[in-house]
């Protein structure tokens, strides 16, 4: 969820209708900097991680249930090779591997 008045995102976590857990992503990290209506593919895994694609950055961000940035990943690096790494979607497994589409 983003709101335009006061520039807060937050993720919220139900279960049926009823909201188990709200957080406020107060991290400045990329995805918290340019916020864009739509441009942002989510799911949570088996962990009960949230993992975010951030189109902007061109990188995954996952977070865990205790609200902390886990690690970002922004594609294979090489010194002879530059990094093609484009994220369009992302889901989980039953093993809680994430698949990313790129």
């Amino acid at each position: 969820m983003h709101s335009n008045r006061d520039e807060k995102l937050k993720v919220v976590r139900y279960s049926d209708s009823t909201e188990k857990q709200s957080i406020l992503l107060k991290d400045r990290t990329s995805i918290y900097e340019h916020p864009v209506h739509n441009q942002n593919c989510i799911s949570e895994n088996g962990n009960l991680d949230i993992c975010v694609v951030d189109f902007n950055d061109k990188s995954v961000i996952v977070i865990n249930q205790a609200e902390k940035r886990r690690f970002i990943y922004r594609g294979q690096t090489s010194s002879t090779k530059r990094n093609t790494f484009n994220p369009k979607g992302i889901t989980t497994d039953s093993r809680s591997q994430i698949l990313i589409v790129d």
